[in-house]
């Protein structure tokens, strides 16, 4: 399976992760966290619609603790804050 594919096809928002992990794939500044956001959505993280942007939170239920969760966006996801910050910001206005 291609990183860019999402793993969890059958979660609700599947639309927005498969988008999400395209801009990620096209943006060489974002390759690194590439296989970080694919790893945390095998795990159910799901994107939240916000104002003008996603967040990643983990998903319900007990399928990814939210402690694990925590710690996996610290070493994961926190080092590449500012390009996926970008990216769920333009996630978020390619919906516009």
């Amino acid at each position: 399976m291609l990183l860019t594919n999402d793993p969890r096809p059958e979660l609700t928002d599947h639309e927005q992760w498969t988008e999400l992990l395209r801009l990620a794939s096209l943006n060489s500044r974002a390759n690194e966290p590439l296989g970080s956001l694919n790893g945390i959505r095998c795990m159910g993280a799901r994107l939240v619609r916000q104002a003008h942007s996603y967040r990643v939170v983990p998903g319900p239920g007990p399928e990814y603790d939210r402690e694990e969760y925590k710690a996996d966006r610290a070493k994961y996801l926190l080092p590449h804050k500012a390009v996926l910050s970008s990216l769920l910001v333009i996630l978020a206005e390619g919906e516009l």
